[in-house]
C-alpha cells in the first residue's frame, strides 16, 4: 500500500518506446497515444540507495525462521523478495546473497534486480510458492480504448521480505527504539605501542535472534587483524580496517560465553578502551532483534575484570 517514487516506466507501442518516472505518489502517465493501438507497459528500478534502510539483519531472521520451519512468510510477495540469488526458491544462498549487501561487500545482487514489479491485477494463486505459475511483471493493452487506469503494479524491493520501509523513510537511524541490548568487553588500560586482544562477547545481546552494526575505534589504535568467534568470515566485513570499522551481520542464536569476534589491536596512544571502541552505525546501521519481533538499540558494555575487589587503585 506504500507508493515507489522515482520508477522508471517503459511504454512500447508503435511510437517507440516511451519512458517516464512514477511520482511521490507512485503515479506515472502517457498521454496523447494512438487509438487500437497495442503497447506494453513495463517498470524497472535498478536502484539500491533504499536499501541501506530497507534491508536489514531483521530480514534474514525472517527467511531463518522459515528455513527452519519454524514460520511462514506471509505473502508471496515476501517469498519474491526473499529469492536474492533469483533461483524462484529461498535458501541460505539467499540469506547469503542479502547479507553481502548489508555488510557491503556487494553494490548489487548478482542474480537478480534491486526491485520486482508484479501487475496487481494477476492473483498469485499459491500463498507459499509464487512460482507456482507464471506471473506477469508487464502489462498489455491491446487495442487501446480511451483511458486506462488500470496498469498498476505491486513493487518488491528484493531483500526487504519484511515489507516495513518501501522508500528508505523508517528506519533512518532516528526511529524511536523499544527497548536496548549490550554486547560485552573487558575494560583495558593501553600503553602505546602495546598490542591487545580485544574479546566481543554477548551480555543482554544473548537473547536477540539476530543484530548488526559497526565495531568502530577511534585513532588511538591500529586493527591488526580479527580472529572469528560465533560471527565468522561471512558475517563480517574487514573491507574498512584501516579506518577502524568493522562492520557485522548476525541472524543466528547467540551462545554467552563464547567470544562473538576477537580484535587484535596495537595501541597508538595510552588510552582506555572504553574512550576508543563503540557499537556504531557507520556501515551498517547498529540494531537488535527481539524473538517478538521489537527493534532495540544495540551498543558495548565494558566490564572491569576487578569488580568486587576491595582494593583500591589509582592509574
Amino acid at each position: 500500500g506504500e507508493p515507489v517514487s522515482n520508477v522508471s516506466v517503459s511504454l512500447i507501442g508503435p511510437d517507440g518506446p516511451l519512458v517516464t518516472a512514477t511520482t511521490a505518489g507512485g503515479i506515472y502517465d502517457f498521454q496523447e497515444l494512438i487509438g487500437r493501438e497495442d503497447y506494453t507497459i513495463d517498470p524497472s528500478h535498478e536502484v539500491y540507495i533504499s536499501h541501506s534502510h530497507g534491508v536489514s539483519t531483521f530480514d534474514l531472521v525472517l527467511i531463518t525462521r522459515y528455513i527452519l520451519g519454524l514460520d511462514l512468510l506471509g505473502s508471496p510477495y515476501q517469498y519474491l523478495a526473499a529469492d536474492a540469488n533469483g533461483d524462484e526458491d529461498v535458501s541460505v544462498q539467499d540469506i547469503i546473497a542479502i547479507r553481502r549487501l548489508i555488510l557491503g561487500l556487494d553494490d548489487a545482487y548478482q542474480s537478480n534486480s534491486a526491485w520486482r514489479f508484479v501487475d496487481a491485477n494477476f492473483i498469485l494463486p499459491v500463498n507459499t510458492n509464487p512460482w507456482a505459475t507464471s506471473f506477469s511483471e508487464v502489462v498489455n493493452i491491446n487495442n487501446l480504448e480511451g483511458s486506462v487506469r488500470y496498469a498498476d503494479f505491486i513493487a518488491v524491493m528484493i531483500g526487504d521480505v519484511s515489507g516495513n520501509d518501501p522508500n528508505g523513510l523508517i528506519n533512518d537511524g532516528d526511529t524511536p527504539r523499544s527497548g536496548r541490548a549490550s554486547l560485552e568487553a573487558s575494560e583495558l588500560e593501553m600503553t602505546a605501542g602495546e598490542t591487545y586482544e580485544i574479546v566481543i562477547s554477548a551480555s543482554e545481546a544473548a537473547e536477540l535472534s539476530g543484530l548488526q552494526g559497526t565495531v568502530s575505534l577511534t585513532d588511538d589504535v591500529l586493527i591488526l587483524g580479527v580472529i572469528s568467534g560465533q560471527l565468522s568470515a561471512g558475517h563480517f566485513n574487514t573491507e574498512s580496517l584501516d579506518r577502524g570499522r568493522l562492520a557485522f551481520s548476525y541472524d543466528k542464536a547467540i551462545v554467552v560465553n563464547e567470544p562473538l569476534i576477537t580484535l587484535q589491536v596495537k595501541a597508538l596512544n595510552d588510552s582506555r578502551l572504553s574512550d576508543v571502541l563503540s557499537i556504531s552505525s557507520d556501515l551498517v546501521r547498529a540494531e537488535g532483534y527481539t524473538t517478538a519481533n521489537d527493534i532495540v538499540d544495540l551498543h558495548v558494555v565494558f566490564v572491569n575484570d576487578e569488580q568486587g575487589s576491595e582494593t583500591v587503585r589509582l592509574f
